[in-house]
């Protein structure tokens, strides 16, 4: 859509100044300052109509960018470059880049400039969708009276994952093998049959025949354990803080859960993420959903038979019942230390272990300190 020119600053001042000389000259009988006033008048007149004829309407825009996600405060760069159908050069052209990155909010560069291709980096102040585009040309006349703003292209979204930290994991699983709980293990996990049959083969473990398919095959049969299945980890977010970057405990429960999913699926534990009322499994699914994570008050009960971590701050002001006969533990942070401690506390006596985190610690740190018991008496009262 192209935009009528407007009058600049210096634009707006010459034609007051030529109608206030039309004005006394008229009153004092001068004729010459008249005409000055006139021709003051006569000079922005033409400067619009010549850049409302003659100025470029066209402008092809290609912008590229390090990818559809970033990281936070990790520097990357967009290339943009224009290119114009018209060959008109005594117009003052510039592009301008809007931009949702830093404090500047827009870069701005001669269209010969960015015709030949413009780099300029961003970092990412914090997670979120930050946008570029779309972009601006800005034309003026060469007395610099008149300017046509038009725009070009749609512009890019770049979402931006929360940094990400290291997790350091303390509790180590010791698994044996060859007694009876192993085969009881790799039979049943989790209430799911972990086990094909097959014909018996000498050398078999007679206490894995299935004497069921046997009396129904009439040949012996047993059990062809499967490889033990890892139980899925649970990862819920709970809490309303709408703005990314704008509380610094709410930001480091975000960071702690990305931490979480990366360090859990490099050890190829499945996941399952409850984050804002939507859920997520992969990957690249569930730090999508931290990126824009704000509004987590729909959060469903803790899932019963599976391991789980919560992620909580002090506006969510329900308390979760902890999952059943697995490992339920509980992560607090938020800005009020005291609204911390107390939903701290009241997580521990539903049975969560419960750890209070300082926005100022790395994830590594709270995590570390996690066996040693981090919420404890002293941080009770």
């Amino acid at each position: 859509m192209t935009a009528l020119p407007r009058l600049t600053r210096r634009g707006v001042l010459v034609g007051l100044g030529g109608l206030l000389l039309v004005a006394v000259g008229a009153g004092t009988g001068f004729t010459d300052v008249v005409r000055a006033g006139l021709f003051a008048l006569a000079l922005v007149v033409i400067a619009w109509l010549l850049v409302a004829v003659f100025a470029r309407r066209r402008l092809d825009v290609e912008r590229r960018g390090p990818g559809e996600r970033l990281q936070a405060g990790r520097e990357a760069t967009v290339r943009l470059r224009a290119r114009t159908g018209g060959s008109r050069r005594w117009f003052d052209a510039r592009v301008v880049e809007p931009h949702t990155f830093g404090r500047s909010g827009e870069i701005a560069a001669d269209l010969d400039a960015v015709e030949r291709g413009l780099e300029y980096p961003v970092t990412p102040p914090h997670r979120g969708a930050f946008t570029s585009g779309p972009t601006r040309l800005e034309e003026r006349d060469a007395l610099g009276l008149t300017r046509a703003v038009t725009e070009h292209g749609p512009a890019s979204r770049w979402l931006v994952w929360p940094a990400l930290e290291a997790w350091e994991h303390t509790a180590a699983r010791v698994q044996a093998d060859g007694d009876d709980t192993v085969v009881s293990a790799h039979a049943h996990h989790a209430g799911r049959p972990g086990a094909s049959i097959r014909p018996y083969v000498r050398g078999d473990d007679l206490r894995t025949v299935h004497w069921a398919a046997t009396a129904h095959r009439g040949e012996l049969m047993v059990r062809q354990f499967d490889p033990p299945a890892e139980p899925r980890t649970h990862l819920v977010l709970a809490g309303h803080v709408p703005e990314p970057g704008s509380d610094a405990g709410w930001e480091w429960l975000v960071r702690a859960a990305a931490a979480a999913c990366v360090d859990l699926s490099d050890r190829g534990i499945p996941l399952l993420a409850d984050i804002g009322g939507d859920e997520a499994e992969t990957r690249e699914e569930i730090l999508d959903l931290l990126a824009a994570a704000g509004d987590c008050r729909d959060v469903p009960a803790a899932t019963s038979d599976l391991p789980t971590r919560l992620f909580v701050h002090p506006s969510f002001d329900a308390v979760l019942p902890p999952p059943r006969h697995a490992e339920a533990v509980a992560y607090v942070a938020g800005d009020d230390a005291r609204a911390r401690r107390a939903l701290a506390t009241r997580l521990a006596e539903r049975g969560w272990r419960a750890h209070v985190a300082d926005a100022d610690l790395a994830v590594a740190d709270v995590v570390a300190r996690g066996d040693h018991d981090a919420f404890d008496e002293g941080e009770r009262r």
